[in-house]
């Protein structure tokens, strides 16, 4: 009997010796991205735990501005930050060697609302009026503050005569209000928070004026990191590929997790924007924003985007 019973309480102990070693065995991450929604692809991921079934410990955190993002990768405080194409683009002509892994969102008519908000009398009723004005924009040179320049040269005004400064998007609102900035470029949930309250009205809505289908942000790493740690990028990549399928499916639980991530009140959470969520990168996507970024004078050399993407 004890023969018969032993085998099998060491098979038990074994069966419960891997489960508590595979539970341990869990990778700790940390992704880092600036306070919008576009990257709600890795907040459903740790909110639903797509990251944790696989292996993941992920924690996502809240960068003040774009800039700190490529410097917190090299320092490994995070291990995948979310950039925007135009500060990436610009870590790789500084010299820093990083890689995309996976895409974040794309530009839609149908999801996005970044407007350009001024302060009622301000007197801009027209992009020219800007000229001399003080503009806030979320990360100086981000994709932001790209587009509003590029937007201006299209509309005939030097975007240079325009004198811009970094403040980061809750700010936004409590600035116009104050008198401390003349307009800013924002996005929802802050959009409607500063139209409501009447801290501004829109000049223009910035997302009808690019073409559909471009990058707006992107999930990046290391190229050592991604080199030694391709079973942990495969891991992500599974992650945000189930919240896609998840945010299509629930948009509404979808603003609650993004909401929470985003340390935002209750009020703000139903204005909450759902991302065109995007997975992929492609060379024409990251071409699009080498060829805005040159016009400006923003790379000192050229950059081959195939170079960019880890597949």
């Amino acid at each position: 009997m004890c023969v018969s019973i032993l085998p099998r309480a060491i098979a038990v102990a074994l069966c419960f010796t891997a489960f508590t070693g595979a539970a341990s065995a869990q990778t700790s991450i940390i992704i880092g991205a600036t306070p919008t929604s576009e990257p709600a692809s890795a907040m459903i991921g740790v909110a639903q735990g797509f990251f944790e079934k696989r292996g993941l410990n992920a924690t996502y955190t809240l960068i003040s501005i774009n800039p700190s993002i490529p410097p917190a990768l090299l320092s490994n405080s995070l291990q995948i930050g979310v950039p925007t194409p135009t500060t990436y683009l610009q870590a790789i002509d500084g010299g820093l060697d990083l890689v995309i892994v996976a895409g974040v969102s794309q530009t839609s008519r149908k999801s996005g609302r970044n407007h350009v908000v001024v302060r009622k009398d301000s007197g801009i009723k027209e992009p020219k009026d800007l000229v001399g004005k003080k503009f806030a924009v979320p990360g100086l040179n981000a994709v932001f503050h790209v587009n509003v320049r590029h937007w201006l040269t299209l509309q005939g005004v030097d975007w240079r005569q325009v004198n811009f400064v970094e403040a980061v998007f809750p700010m936004h609102g409590d600035m116009l209000r104050a008198g401390q900035v003349d307009a800013v470029i924002t996005a929802e949930p802050f959009l409607s928070n500063i139209l409501n309250r009447g801290d501004g009205v829109s000049l223009v809505n910035m997302t009808e004026q690019f073409p559909e289908g471009n990058s707006t942000m992107m999930y990046v790493t290391t190229r050592d990191y991604a080199a030694k740690n391709m079973k942990v990028i495969e891991a992500f990549r599974g992650g945000i590929e189930e919240a896609k399928t998840f945010i299509a499916a629930n948009p509404d639980k979808t603003r609650e997790d993004v909401g929470k991530a985003m340390k935002l009140p209750p009020a703000a959470v139903a204005n909450v924007s759902i991302p065109m969520v995007d997975t992929k990168v492609t060379v024409e996507q990251l071409s699009f924003w080498i060829d805005v970024m040159k016009k400006q004078n923003m790379l000192s050399r050229d950059i081959d985007p195939a170079k960019l993407i880890v597949n």
